[in-house]
């Protein structure tokens, strides 16, 4: 009997990069800050894109970017065979993703994995495994065990004073490329914008799933799958990259 994997169902791809990356003082968005002379976002696509693992791959990104990527991918000669389809980016992440989600056409047995445009260092392989594991436990979330130790506000409030500490062993920091069944995520997310007037609560695909019944696998993640949110992180990028990651 032959052995089934993830490369028998089709799999979409959606790159999130609709933020405007306020943390940077930067003059321009995040993803479009320039690494190794290439911004942010393209290192993402092309990685995605020569995995080969993905028969679509779409770019959620604001509408007032939206130039200034076509004019990056012309410079980059990614735009003659349109390698890539756009989509408008929400107020939010959950409503960037669920147009992202709208503009894939509707096919129950495909794999779909959401990812962060400003996470570049993904490999071939890491998203092969990522995929994989959402194949075989219908979704499939990357993570890696926090070496700091965490405590616990009773409130968000920047006034707050009081809190409490959490057994880090049962902590896990969450990543990208969330993967999942392309049907039960896009499910998922219209259960939750018709059951909440303010589905921006959710911070990731998990945490959708979650909200609507489905039990959620924790997967490996990579030490190196940093989210570049701050200026320090351009240094580490920088520094990753020219080690070959």
């Amino acid at each position: 009997m032959p052995c089934l994997s993830y490369k028998s169902l089709p799999a979409y791809a959606v790159l999130v990069a609709g933020g405007q990356g306020l943390r940077m003082n930067q003059d321009r968005p995040k993803q479009f800050l320039f690494l190794n002379e290439k911004p942010i976002l393209l290192h993402t696509f092309e990685r995605f894109y020569r995995s080969k693992l993905f028969s679509k791959i779409v770019i959620v990104i604001s509408s007032s970017q939206k130039n200034y990527w076509i004019e990056t991918c012309k410079a980059y000669d990614w735009l003659e065979n349109r390698d890539f389809i756009l989509a408008n980016g929400g107020d939010s992440r959950f409503d960037s993703v669920y147009a992202g989600l709208q503009i894939l056409p509707s096919q129950d047995e495909a794999l779909v994995a959401v990812h962060d445009g400003i996470r570049l260092f993904v490999s071939t392989e890491f998203i092969s495994q990522c995929l994989e594991q959402a194949y075989l436990y219908q979704n499939a979330i990357p993570c890696t065990i926090p070496v700091e130790s965490f405590r616990y506000m009773n409130s968000d409030s920047d006034m707050e004073k009081q809190s409490h500490t959490i057994n880090r062993n049962l902590v896990r920091s969450i990543q990208t490329p969330q993967c999942s069944y392309f049907s039960v995520l896009k499910n998922a997310f219209e259960q939750a914008k018709k059951e909440l007037d303010y589905p921006d609560i959710f911070t990731d695909e998990a945490s959708v799933l979650e909200h609507t019944g489905n039990n959620i696998h924790l997967c490996s993640g990579l030490p190196q799958n940093i989210k570049i949110t701050q200026s320090f992180d351009l240094i580490m990028a920088e520094y990753l990259l020219n080690q070959g990651y």
